[in-house]
């Protein structure tokens, strides 16, 4: 029981991270497919998973091979992971300027996607949208998140309007 527990609130974690992660690495166009996939794919899977493969297996035996099958998914994704990029925001917050556009470059449809997206970022975290330089010193107050954390409450303010 207590494992359940755990194991629920390490998925729930991961689907939270996973889809603010698709949120922040996609390109626009697909920003809403990369969020709703991490949830779309598990609830499918999971179903999939027990109704098809396992109802047939005895009690005693099925759970055990359920949890040995579902780490498979697991291992890869740890092995994939090493291979993600930073976030731009979060390069752009650590004052890192030229890595946050090379990892835009990689996500982005078209040059100029990737610098008006990197105006909006710099716009948040309080860098001047017309600096050129590739390190820059980032103000204090935007260092322990409180831009972001700004960011969002005004994103939630306008979808509360446009309700």
């Amino acid at each position: 029981m207590i494992g359940n527990c755990v194991l629920g609130i390490g998925v729930g974690f991961a689907l939270v991270v996973a889809s603010v992660y698709g949120a922040e690495i996609s390109p626009p166009s697909s920003t809403a497919f990369f969020t709703s996939l991490p949830q779309v794919s598990l609830n499918r899977l999971a179903w999939l998973h027990g109704k098809l493969f396992f109802e047939k297996l005895s009690l005693r035996l099925g759970w055990r091979v359920m949890v040995a099958v579902s780490s498979i998914p697991s291992l890869i994704l740890v092995i994939l992971m090493l291979k993600l990029v930073e976030s731009p925001r979060l390069l752009v917050m650590q004052g890192c300027v030229d890595e946050a556009r090379k990892v835009l470059l990689l996500v982005s449809n078209t040059e100029e996607e990737t610098e008006h997206r990197l105006r909006e970022i710099k716009d948040v975290v309080g860098i001047d949208e017309n600096c050129t330089q590739d390190i820059v010193e980032v103000p204090k107050k935007t260092r322990s998140g409180e831009g972001a954390l700004e960011e969002l409450k005004c994103n939630l303010y306008i979808l509360n309007i446009l309700k």
